[in-house]
């Protein structure tokens, strides 16, 4: 797992995602599971959050980054971290914050079994959730389904 080895390295490590509150709580969280681990920055991935958080994550010195703000979202910020000059590794982690600061929050039963937790999000969060799926993953999706389809190249 790749915490026992930031923790084992004494690796440098930056959170990027969720709300100010559910970041926080997850570095916590995580020093508490994992003590020694070297986290050096904890920053929200919404709201301001993306904006300036890239001179952030490169004036801590951060080695690794763990970007959990959504499918799109994250992958775009470590894009533009790497444009920014950053030259560590950068970890997507989805909703990992949230799960950390909110256990008490889980996928249903049924979503898990069916190996469609999004579905189950949706039927916790409905109008939340289907824009985030409907309108914020739309780009993602049209770049996918034109990858798969050979038509990525035109």
């Amino acid at each position: 797992e790749y915490l026992t080895m930031f923790r084992e390295r004494g690796s440098r490590v930056c959170l990027v995602g969720g709300q100010s509150t559910e970041v926080e709580a997850a570095k916590a969280k995580l020093r508490d599971e994992f003590p020694g681990i070297n986290i050096v920055a904890a920053y929200p991935g919404f709201d301001d959050g993306p904006a300036n958080a890239h001179d952030y994550v490169i004036e801590s010195g951060a080695e690794y980054v763990l970007a959990g703000m959504g499918m799109g979202r994250q992958e775009k910020f470590l894009l533009k971290l790497r444009q920014a000059g950053w030259t560590g590794s950068g970890i997507c982690v989805g909703a990992f914050f949230d799960r950390l600061a909110r256990p008490e929050v889980d996928y249903p039963a049924w979503s898990v079994r069916l190996n469609m937790r999004f579905l189950g999000n949706i039927t916790r969060r409905p109008l939340y959730y289907l824009k985030r799926y409907g309108v914020d993953y739309l780009p993602f999706l049209k770049q996918y389904v034109a990858h798969l389809t050979g038509r990525d190249g035109d």
